[in-house]
């Protein structure tokens, strides 16, 4: 139920092989947990295991949904989720050591989901669809990134990503404000892209080429400071 093991400061491991859902802040802040083993598990809540800073080791083979702040500001080392679609708000915000995360099948990636995983570098979400405000906000480790199917890109999702230099969005139609600003991008193509967002590419000083054939919308400051820029097209 709703807090079961909130505050249980001395437990370390949970093993849980007949439990299906997690409910609303089961194991908040406990401190010292290390593993959770949950291999019939099909629902997490609203954070089931939020502020679980030694957090490393946990098995999701079955989850389909997660509650908002699931697992922000645990300790995880990767997580791979191969069932859910959609990952929610601040889901794994401020997962510090978390250096990989699989998602095959989520389509839609909540605000500020991975807001300040300074390690997340490795990223597989072929499927997604949207992705929300600030979700990789600050995340300074991701150097490249894949997303096929992305139409929707919110307000600030890549910002400050300060070691990204190159995205494939073939088929993204909007992107929002500050969406990229910071960045190290070098060249981007947009063949699809619809509309673009205030300041998005702000301080992207490092694009030279520009390919947008199908713009509508280029909202205010989009480029600014865009120093290197010498191919527009």
């Amino acid at each position: 139920g709703k807090g079961a093991f909130q505050y249980c400061g001395d437990l370390t491991r949970a093993y849980l092989p007949n439990v299906k859902i997690i409910d609303t802040t089961a194991f908040h802040y406990c401190g010292n947990l290390e593993e959770v083993f949950l291999p019939n598990a099909e629902h997490i809540k609203r954070g089931a295991f939020k502020f679980d800073t030694k957090l490393e080791i946990t098995s999701l083979p079955k989850v389909i949904s997660l509650g908002e702040e699931a697992f922000g500001g645990t300790g995880l080392r990767n997580i791979s989720i191969p069932n859910a679609e959609t990952i929610a708000n601040q889901d794994f915000e401020e997962c510090l050591k978390l250096p990989s995360a699989d998602l095959p099948k989520a389509k839609k990636i909540g605000e500020n989901a991975f807001k300040r995983c300074p390690l997340l570098a490795d990223v597989n979400l072929p499927e997604a669809e949207t992705i929300g405000s600030g979700a990789f906000y600050s995340c300074t480790s991701i150097i490249t990134i894949n997303l096929p199917k992305v139409i929707n890109i919110g307000n600030y999702a890549f910002s400050l990503c300060s070691g990204l230099t190159s995205i494939n969005f073939p088929d993204v139609q909007i992107i929002g404000d500050g969406a990229f600003e910071g960045t190290a991008l070098t060249s981007v193509v947009l063949p699809n892209v619809l509309s673009i967002g205030k300041y998005a590419f702000q301080n992207c000083t490092g694009i030279t080429t520009l390919s947008i054939p199908k713009i509508n919308t280029i909202e205010e400051g989009t480029f600014f400071q865009c120093t290197g820029l010498t191919s527009l097209y």
